[in-house]
């Protein structure tokens, strides 16, 4: 019976994360692709965004990807890692995101991330990784327009 009422709460705990996991969705955040013409010049600020200026700006002239007018701009910075800026493809206005780097693997080199997942028809975010190269796990941001909010964050590698 020890062993019965183990597995049950296994399995509870296991559904429960799960559940939590999938809490958010890319259609709880709908943002209609409003933009289909000719992509504004990216706007470069700060130093930083100069310091990439040729990535930022060959990806701005991609269709939107994301939050019905943005393009995120994604590029390498080492083994699985990325770096990326949003970018109003409107009037070329970059915004910088909290992190400036997500790393696909924690500090131990064993798990494995999946990185940022977006689409052109939401404006929500999944960051899955190492922001800074720690404090692993999967956060949740809504896109309002002019950055990013904090939704939720689950510690540890997104469940199945």
């Amino acid at each position: 019976m020890k062993y019965g009422i183990c597995i049950f709460s296994l399995c509870f705990a296991a559904a429960l994360s799960a559940r939590q996991d999938r809490a958010y969705s890319f259609e709880q955040f709908r943002a209609p692709v409003t933009f289909h013409g000719i992509p504004a010049r990216p706007k470069l600020a700060t130093r930083w965004e100069r310091t990439f200026r040729t990535v930022i700006r060959e990806g701005a002239r991609e269709p939107v990807n994301f939050a019905g007018h943005f393009r995120i701009v994604t590029w390498g910075c080492g083994a699985a890692c990325e770096s990326f800026v949003i970018v109003d493809e409107l009037n070329g206005q970059i915004v910088d995101p909290p992190f400036r780097a997500i790393s696909m693997l924690d500090g131990n080199l064993k798990d494995i991330f999946t990185g940022l997942d977006y689409k052109a028809n939401s404006s929500l975010l999944i960051a899955s990784g190492c922001p800074g190269e720690k404090e692993c796990g999967t956060r949740y941001y809504q896109w309002n327009g002019a950055e990013l909010i904090p939704l939720h964050t689950d510690p540890g590698l997104p469940k199945p």
